[in-house]
């Protein structure tokens, strides 16, 4: 589930392990790709991890735009 606390500027990703290491993964690799782009997480339905009712989120690499791949 991943759910934000605007008032306490957070954001809360929670759930089984496996489904928090396969976020925390795909997040390792968008920051470790040189060649920029992003990453979409978010629900849809029969998603396997993602929980209905959890934020979309869209995560951009810290070396910018679209990729050159």
């Amino acid at each position: 589930m991943i759910a934000a606390d605007i008032d306490a500027k957070s954001l809360t990703i929670t759930g089984n392990l496996r489904a928090l290491r396969v976020i925390a993964n795909s997040l390792s690799q968008m920051a470790q790709s040189e060649d920029g782009g992003h990453l979409h997480i978010e629900h849809y339905p029969d998603h396997p991890y993602i929980k209905e009712g959890s934020l979309p989120l869209v995560v951009n690499s810290p070396h910018g735009g679209m990729p050159t791949r």
